[in-house]
């Protein structure tokens, strides 16, 4: 393994072995023929040029760097990016401030933050305002690819029925999902198309929807289904270069192997309601770690949960724990100038 990065605000990045770099391959599968990109924003020469390396090593993204948000935004203007993943403090204009910029102008761009442990407030406030995902610094290069992969599969997957669903008043579907992570961001997409158009969110807010609903999906494999616990998962993670590959494993063993996640998508003019059922033992929600407290919204414990109640208007387990609800209402109409959250 490759030695840490001294251990200063530089140590943002622990290195990892360069084969964890190709899950970003698998994340793109669905349009091979196009390469992602993204924009690294940070302060620190160090820091830019190691996410570039590292993020680039399969060659199937395009990665390019700034040093401060001024540039960032020059850019943006010469030509678009499908990620941006940047630092909140920075001199000049900060992390925050071009995540607005980014949502105002290039709302289909998805934005990463990268913030450190004392910096709670400027992550709330970019997660409120569209960042996809956060990473804590310092962060193992796993949890990078990991975080910027995801987004891209969601990213690359085709719109093909979309134009068909604009026209769409009220919609009920149920998914029984098989034990594959690979098949989750696939049926959010599907149950996501067309809540832009029904006006239950905008288009700056769609990619933080679906990683949110993601998430849950996520939870409900791992934890529920699989029964694998937060330690397990963090010691997989940090053990297997390819954590889904690990997850497939798991879900071939006795027991758990015939086991589905129910997904029951309900949509119409109040808005959209997504009820997740695994088939696990359930769990005590009721001592999930507080999320206003600084030590636990860097915690691998939650996370997905966190994120979730920031994104959705509601969020409602069953007595069991083994189903949650997410419940998110139509937002007031854009086109008349309202501000949608």
């Amino acid at each position: 393994m490759s030695p840490e990065i001294a251990p200063n605000r530089s140590s943002a990045l622990t290195a990892r072995p360069s084969g964890a770099a190709e899950d970003l391959s698998s994340a793109g599968q669905a349009v091979k023929a196009r390469k992602n990109s993204i924009l690294i924003v940070d302060d620190e020469e160090i820091i830019r040029e190691l996410l570039e390396e590292r993020l680039t090593i399969d060659r199937t993204i395009e990665a390019e760097s700034a040093a401060t948000g001024e540039k960032a935004l020059q850019a943006l203007e010469r030509r678009a990016f499908d990620v941006v993943l940047t630092d909140v403090r920075m001199p000049g204009i900060s992390g925050i401030d071009l995540l607005k910029s980014v949502k105002e102008r290039w709302p289909e761009t998805a934005v990463i933050i990268m913030t450190g442990y004392a910096e709670l407030g400027d992550t709330i406030s970019a997660l409120r305002h569209g960042a996809v995902d956060f990473l804590e610094k310092p962060f193992e290069m796993a949890r990078v690819v990991d975080a910027v992969g995801r987004v891209f599969r969601l990213k690359s997957l085709e719109y093909t029925k979309k134009e068909a669903l604009r026209f769409l008043e009220k919609e009920s579907r149920v998914f029984r999902i098989p034990n594959d992570l690979d098949l989750c961001p696939i049926i959010v997409n599907e149950v996501t198309l067309n809540l832009t158009d029904k006006g239950i969110t905008d288009i700056s807010f769609i990619e933080s929807i679906r990683v949110a609903l993601n998430e849950m999906l996520f939870n409900a494999v791992e934890h529920g289904n699989l029964g694998i616990s937060f330690e397990e998962k963090t010691r997989l993670m940090d053990e297997r270069p390819d954590y889904h590959a690990a997850i497939r494993e798991r879900a071939l063993a006795p027991g758990v192997a015939q086991r589905h996640v129910q997904l029951e998508y309900d949509l119409d003019s109040e808005g959209v309601r997504f009820t997740i059922t695994d088939e696990g033992e359930g769990f005590d929600h009721s001592n999930l770690p507080d999320p206003t407290d600084p030590k636990n919204l860097f915690s691998t414990h939650g996370r997905g949960i966190l994120m979730t109640r920031i994104y959705m208007d509601e969020v409602i387990y069953n007595e069991k724990g083994n189903q949650v609800t997410l419940v998110r209402r139509k937002k007031l109409d854009t086109a008349a100038g309202a501000k949608q959250t």
